[in-house]
């Protein structure tokens, strides 16, 4: 009997060979999506279990090895089958290490748009070749593939956001040396996360000062105004947000346990320099402010009165928003990001506006900088704030933008004046 022609332009193979292909495509997306999808689903983790995603990571990985050899062993061509998936066995040397690497959350994510755009690309092609598609259909399976990585883009995006930007930044921000009696200390937060800090002791007696800075910096950038208070007597604490320059963690959670680090921070302080919260002050820049804001009503019930801010993030909801893709793809672009945040088990950003938690401080004096020209944080939020709690004093500054200025302020007599007196120390 003869085997019936194929039509011209297509291409014949076995049904089961077809549904093999067909399954390992499906297996292949699925082991990248479950992990996200039981996060999600069980929304946020417990505040005592650490934020490390390693654990979704190497099921993630684990089980697309497993995939690649399962395909290989049924199928021929099986090194080049296997190669793309043995090539993600480069993260696991990092994600597998006790504590934080520096190169963990950058591989991780590397290693989700590897293995989506790799594994499930040569699979869908060889899928492609096997089955029966008329050549006039290529484009559909082009658009198919496109579709896929438009998923993994989203979720990318989500991902930058929280992960490798402070990841990345690590390398630009070192750990100040240290000077005179200068000492440097380590802080364990609420959920395990060690915080690298430098402690400046001061003049028995004297207030004390904690120092948060911003987003994709370190310490580094608060060290002069951390000798500037402590040469005034202060004792001051300057520390590493988590996920950034030597601090543990690979996930920056914006303000969901940032606050409850300016606790430990400022309870550490206490327990280093003897003063009593009265007479310890916060300053924040940036992500920094927006930490402090939302500890606001925690430290207010510690007995701090005094906060220094400059250019707070009071509203991610906002900030966050604004570098969502625009419409149509707005909507699956939020959801994505709220599906990674809650995956890696905190708060989505769109959920926190650190400014709410002014309605249960009323006993702490609050003063913002913020520079009428920033591009990055909108003065607008910090007149927002002051609109809803008219206590809160806002100072416009009139030169330079979001990055750097209150460094800058230092060299003004009458901004640095009103930031002394702010802090409770005397100025010039």
């Amino acid at each position: 009997m003869h085997e019936p022609l194929s039509a011209p332009g297509v291409e014949r193979t076995s049904r089961p060979a077809a549904r093999r292909e067909l399954v390992a495509v499906g297996l292949v997306l699925a082991s990248l999506i479950v992990p996200f999808g039981l996060g999600a689903m069980r929304g946020v983790l417990p505040d005592d279990v650490p934020l490390e995603p390693r654990l979704a990571w190497v099921v993630t990985l684990a089980s697309s090895l497993a995939i690649a050899a399962w395909i290989a062993l049924r199928q021929g061509e099986g090194p080049r089958r296997l190669a793309p998936a043995l090539s993600l066995v480069v993260p696991l040397a990092h994600l597998a290490r006790p504590g934080a690497s520096p190169l963990a959350a950058l591989d991780a994510t590397l290693f989700l748009l590897t293995a989506s755009g790799v594994i499930a690309r040569v699979q869908w092609c060889a899928f492609a070749r096997r089955v029966e598609v008329p050549r006039a259909h290529t484009s559909l399976v082009v658009a198919s593939v496109a579709v896929v990585h438009a998923v993994v883009a989203l979720v990318g995006l989500g991902l930058v956001s929280c992960v490798v930007v402070p990841t990345i930044v690590r390398l630009p921000h070192p750990t100040p040396a240290l000077e005179g009696d200068e000492r440097a200390i380590e802080i364990a937060a609420d959920d395990g996360v060690v915080l690298r800090a430098t402690y400046f002791p001061g003049e028995p007696g004297s207030p004390g000062v904690v120092l948060a800075h911003g987003r994709g910096d370190g310490r580094d950038r608060m060290l002069g105004w951390a000798r500037d208070l402590n040469a005034r007597g202060a004792h001051v604490l300057a520390y590493d947000s988590r996920g950034h320059a030597a601090s543990d963690g690979a996930v920056v959670t914006f303000a969901d346990r940032e606050p409850r680090d300016v606790v430990r921070v400022l309870d550490a302080l206490r327990e280093l320099s003897g003063a009593p919260p009265s007479s310890i002050a916060v300053m924040g820049v940036s992500m920094g402010g927006g930490a402090v804001l939302g500890a606001l009503d925690t430290l207010d019930r510690r007995g701090v009165r005094r906060a220094v801010l400059f250019a707070p993030a009071s509203d991610y909801d906002a900030l966050v928003g604004a570098f969502m893709l625009p419409w149509p793809l707005r909507t699956p672009s939020r959801a994505i990001v709220i599906a990674v945040s809650r995956a890696m088990g905190f708060v989505p950003p769109f959920d926190q506006i650190p400014r709410d938690a002014l309605r249960d401080a009323p006993n702490v004096e609050v003063l913002v900088f913020h520079p009428r020209a920033d591009r990055t944080i909108p003065l607008a939020l910090s007149e927002r704030i002051v609109a809803e709690h008219p206590r809160v004093r806002l100072r416009i500054v009139e030169r330079g933008g979001h990055d750097g200025f209150e460094s800058a302020l230092r060299e003004d007599p009458t901004e640095r004046a009103a930031i002394l007196a702010a802090l409770g120390l005397t100025h010039d």
